[in-house]
């Protein structure tokens, strides 16, 4: 066994993942080496930079349905091979579709194993390949040396659920020490010369991400104010179409700028020139999913905010009043109450003092609680022993 050789597992691009690239580089700034097993997966994500001393191994490209389905006994195959030739440590499952090629690997390899749900997998039925895959999933969890979750309420559902003996350990989404101060404002300073304030809204752009609600909001707030919509067009082609036709009638076309998904440390640089960031304006009256109902928490994009000294606005459940609202990092507003909601962001963003106070607590937060190195540790403190 190699003491110092890690591998990670995750079949998807690793690239758009900050959290697991994060999780990599930390461990190879502490002399680990690195392999990650992945798939190519060549639209959207963050593009974030390959990390110093991490080896990336693309096992094929990820197309999912059918093709999926046929490959993913060679990439077991292919991970197994690596385990037992590279005498790794540990290997790190992430998501359920690892978690079968990850523990095989930990187990033929004689490797510690360590599984991380990044938000978990709400999987419906009980015949087919991913209600198999969720069985599996929580079958070999129960054998890990280490089980985290990005959130407390989906962690302590995933034991439940699994019957964990153990409690997951809870290591938060987010960006590291850092990743903000770095960023080059350059190419967005025309932005700031264009208005006086700046909304974010950073993430999947599709309207069950509450985009028109967001957009409904910055109508009614009055000033010379900007927003940007800024990440991966996904799940409706017809979204940009018809996100377009809606700026026109309400006349925000020269107010709204919508940017793809960029460059990770890139987007660092857009970030720390605005002044409040939205997260995903849905609530569970709206939609009822499990993903939205447990957002707090487990969402890069809020603790992104926060390492840019950025309030964010989030919709007014239960986990956001204790996740932003009582930190006074941030507001909890109702997502369908565009008026009251306007007026709310508007009392803040235009109180120079009140703003300053938030993008102080906000950022004083990150660098206390919620700043990937700080999160990681945990798991760090447990594989040096």
């Amino acid at each position: 066994m190699d003491k110092k050789r890690i591998a990670f597992v995750i079949l998807n691009n690793p690239m758009i993942f900050p959290p697991t690239m994060n999780a990599a580089e930390i461990l190879a700034e502490n002399g680990y080496k690195v392999d990650v097993f992945a798939l190519r997966f060549n639209r959207g994500g963050d593009k974030i930079d390959v990390p110093a001393n991490v080896n990336i191994q693309y096992l094929g490209d990820l197309k999912g349905g059918l093709y999926f389905r046929l490959v993913f006994l060679k990439m077991i195959i292919k991970v197994i091979k690596a385990a037992i030739s590279n005498n790794y440590k540990w290997i790190f499952a992430y998501n359920m579709t690892a978690v079968i090629p990850g523990y095989l690997a930990a187990k033929l390899g004689k490797a510690k194993f360590l599984y991380h749900n990044h938000d978990d997998t709400v999987v419906n039925g009980k015949i087919g390949f991913y209600p198999f895959l969720k069985k599996k999933e929580y079958h070999y969890a129960k054998k890990a040396n280490i089980v985290s979750y990005p959130q407390q309420k989906r962690a302590e559902d995933f034991y439940n659920n699994a019957k964990l003996s153990v409690q997951p350990l809870i290591v938060k989404n987010g960006p590291r020490n850092g990743w903000c101060a770095n960023g080059d404002t350059t190419n967005f300073l025309y932005l700031k010369h264009q208005f006086d304030k700046l909304l974010i809204y950073q993430g999947g752009l599709n309207w069950q991400r509450g985009i028109k609600n967001i957009v409904d909001i910055f109508f009614n707030i009055q000033g010379n104010v900007g927003l940007v919509l800024i990440g991966k067009i996904d799940n409706d082609v017809k979204f940009k179409e018809e996100l377009d036709k809606y700026l026109v009638d309400l006349k925000l076309v020269n107010k709204v700028v919508v940017l793809p998904a960029m460059n990770y440390s890139k987007l660092a640089g857009l970030t720390k020139i605005c002044d409040m960031g939205f997260g995903v304006m849905m609530n569970e009256a709206d939609n009822k999913s499990y993903n939205v109902k447990h957002l707090a928490g487990a969402s890069n994009k809020l603790v992104e905010y926060m390492a840019c000294g950025l309030g964010s606005i989030v919709p007014n459940t239960k986990e956001y009043v204790d996740y932003v609202s009582s930190k006074g990092i941030g507001l909890v507003v109702s997502p369908n109450n565009a008026v009251q909601t306007a007026k709310t962001i508007a009392d803040i963003l235009f109180d120079d003092e009140k703003l300053n106070e938030m993008k102080r607590k906000a950022t004083e937060n990150f660098m206390i609680n919620e700043s990937f190195d700080k999160q990681f540790n945990k798991i760090l403190k447990q594989i040096r022993e």
